[in-house]
């Protein structure tokens, strides 16, 4: 009797410790793992929540890791409208109404400006932010001489042209845009599968959205510790190299007042799977000191 009740109370501790809660939103869902203080995780264009995998399972150790899937994408009944303002007050709604105390805020890609965004609008909401090979003004970072009216007409065409393409030319759009973001083979299958997956206005919009935004000049306003992890493998064929991938990030985030910017020298865009180790040694440090 004595062993029985030690192996319930045994397995009772352990479905606690490894909770998966789903909430639903009307701009994303939620799904909660794991015990300790709070993690927030974003996902970027076109992706599931699933790219956290790894890096859930290893945070959510000693973390309660909340894992945001935004709707629309990777097969996720798609909200009325991928409304950014609207998707940062229902984020904020959540840690509010969850009474999550300094959450650590992590975002890859459009994630990661979105982390931005709310960082900018609550200044005292998070504890720490991580960015995960984001831009807070995604073209510039590459056209710096780029005007406002430019980014708004590039961003109005690429979001056109999604919506216009015929089964075909969308197959070839995604292959076209992800063949360099990462480099394991399997791993871009399954991201391709995401994006095609994904409902195409919603993806649209998404990227109207992500690319009109420069946020360099409203970056003073985040008071806590940001670290920025870049990459550069894919840049490496066009002769970028680390040093400069990092001047560009430095150039981008000088507004910000704390910021640690380190580079991968060997991931493409999907840290989480190109650099995991080198990624989740940083994360876990940065959130630990």
């Amino acid at each position: 009797m004595k062993h029985t009740t030690i192996f319930l109370f045994l397995i009772i501790a352990q479905i606690g410790y490894t909770k998966s809660i789903l909430s639903d939103y009307s701009t994303f869902n939620v799904i909660v793992k794991g015990k300790g203080n709070p993690i927030i995780l974003i996902n970027g264009i076109g992706c599931s929540s699933d790219v956290w995998s790894e890096t859930v399972n290893a945070l959510s150790s000693k973390n309660e890791c909340h894992v945001i899937q935004i709707k629309g994408f990777a097969g996720i009944a798609p909200a009325v409208d991928l409304d950014f303002n609207k998707f940062i007050n229902e984020i904020i709604f959540y840690i509010k109404d969850k009474q999550l105390k300094k959450p650590v805020l992590i975002g890859h890609s459009l994630g990661g400006l979105l982390v931005l965004r709310l960082s900018i609008r609550e200044p005292d909401l998070a504890s720490k932010i991580i960015i995960l090979d984001d831009y807070p003004s995604p073209l510039k970072a590459f056209i710096p001489n780029i005007t406002q009216q430019q980014i708004d007409s590039q961003a109005t065409q690429i979001a056109n042209q999604i919506q216009s393409f015929s089964p075909d030319q969308f197959s070839l759009f995604v292959h076209n845009s992800l063949i360099s973001s990462v480099t394991d083979s399997l791993k871009l299958s399954e991201i391709i599968h995401w994006y095609q997956d994904s409902d195409r206005k919603t993806l649209a919009t998404a990227y109207k959205n992500y690319l009109s935004t420069d946020l360099t000049d409203s970056l003073s306003g985040i008071q806590k510790p940001v670290l920025i992890l870049g990459t550069c493998g894919s840049f490496k064929a066009a002769g970028i190299n680390e040093d400069k991938v990092k001047d560009i990030f430095q150039m981008q985030y000088k507004n910000v007042k704390k910021c640690t910017i380190k580079i991968s020298a060997k991931s493409h865009h999907f840290i989480m799977f190109d650099d995991f180790n080198w990624m989740i040694s940083n994360v876990e440090s940065f959130i630990n000191s």
